[in-house]
């Protein structure tokens, strides 16, 4: 049986999919059906608005610390932290090791964000273009999360996402080619999901320890609850043994 966050994720993977699909569809249709129905009216809103509040609401609630069920993006809170008997010298070694995996990603992305920006103010694709990209991403995300991540298996080979170095860079890689079209509603939502990779990065920073299976038992496979601990388990396991101490933070 899924965990509940497992079925979260599947049902997120379906919506996202749907909305994908359907976008990709209308766009090799006739992409001029898909930029009327952005501006179509819905009462006395616009579809692109209700667009903006659903994905602005999603983000806010990685902010509220009862919504973030997923231990990937829990990891900044410390009643998701159960602390281990372990060696400071090796969390610090291996947090070193994921810095500089994770800042690869960063080159790499900014790398690929450039090019999108470089064809668009060449007039190469149009705004409406870098929404679908946005959507792309947006699907990709849930692609990940469910069933094959490049930045898991290519560059920051964590060995799944609740020990992800760079689980909540997630919301602004998704949103960040709507940083080239200058507005209120998307410089908003670029905003929020910048203010939730800093948050990850501050709390990565002054807490460490949350963020390691060395230090975290709660990353460990022993004490996982998902699906993918069957999976997992014929993967030899670089744990640490130790003894569980809780935390009294």
């Amino acid at each position: 049986m899924n965990s509940p966050v497992a079925t979260i994720n599947q049902k997120k993977l379906i919506l996202r999919t749907i909305v994908f699909l359907g976008t990709l569809i209308l766009t090799l249709y006739d992409i001029t059906i898909l930029e009327n129905l952005f501006f179509m009216d819905i009462g006395h809103l616009k579809v692109y608005q209700l667009l903006w509040f659903f994905l602005f609401t999603e983000l806010i609630l990685f902010f509220i610390p009862r919504f973030s069920l997923y231990l990937g993006c829990g990891k900044v809170y410390a009643r998701n932290y159960r602390q281990a008997d372990y060696n400071k010298e090796a969390l610090i070694k291996n947090t070193e090791k994921y810095n500089r995996r994770a800042l690869l990603v960063l080159i790499l992305w900014f790398t690929l964000l450039s090019g999108i920006g470089y064809v668009y103010f060449k007039e190469l694709i149009a705004k409406t273009h870098l929404f679908l990209i946005m959507i792309f991403f947006y699907f990709s995300d849930q692609v990940c999360i469910n069933i094959w991540c490049p930045f898991r298996s290519w560059i920051v080979r964590n060995k799944c996402c609740n020990a992800c170095r760079i689980y909540n860079w997630g919301q602004f890689m998704y949103i960040s080619p709507l940083i080239f079209i200058p507005s209120f509603w998307t410089y908003s939502l670029v905003v929020v999901s910048l203010i939730i990779l800093i948050q990850w990065e501050y709390q990565h920073y002054k807490y460490p320890e949350r963020f390691s299976e060395i230090s975290n038992l709660n990353l460990r496979c022993t004490y996982c609850l998902t699906k993918c601990k069957k999976q997992l388990s014929r993967i030899p396991s670089s744990e640490p043994k130790s003894s569980p101490q809780i935390n009294k933070a």
